[in-house]
């Protein structure tokens, strides 16, 4: 059932035909230089399944490369979403917890600057952050003003 599955999830319309139009291309030009062999006299019935041998060789070596490069992508993909993530994750939580720190701050008034410092950060973060997902390659745990 799950190997049923992982098929479906790879025989893609946008992996398969490329396949095929490769492995057509293949066979006809295979086929192309049988027909000249034929022109020189080589019996046809030897050359035609080494024709279609080709083509089905040629797509399936495409196909898995189409492939490998997909699997490549959807890793990057996720790679980049797990940085987004831990950049994320580290940010708000520092702000929330400078938020939850100033509640001992006896002053109104820095207690009000602490917690708009960190709605600062929060804003930071989820404007400028988070729309740069992709260039990192590692995590940015400090803002620009911090470095």
């Amino acid at each position: 059932m799950l190997l049923k599955e992982s098929l479906s999830n790879r025989m893609t319309r946008d992996r398969v035909t490329p396949a095929l139009m490769i492995g057509g291309a293949l066979f006809l030009f295979s086929f192309g230089i049988h027909f000249l062999l034929l022109k020189l006299r080589v019996p046809a019935a030897a050359t035609v399944l080494d024709d279609l041998a080709i083509a089905v060789l040629g797509a399936l070596l495409f196909f898995f490369y189409v492939s490998a490069i997909s699997l490549n992508q959807e890793y990057k993909r996720a790679k980049e979403r797990i940085i987004l993530i831990t950049e994320l994750n580290h940010h708000i939580r520092d702000a929330l917890t400078v938020i939850q720190c100033s509640r001992g701050i006896a002053d109104e008034k820095d207690r009000a600057h602490c917690v708009e410092e960190a709605v600062q950060r929060i804003d930071w973060v989820l404007t400028d952050l988070v729309p740069t997902i992709g260039s990192a390659k590692k995590p940015r745990l400090y803002s620009p003003e911090q470095n």
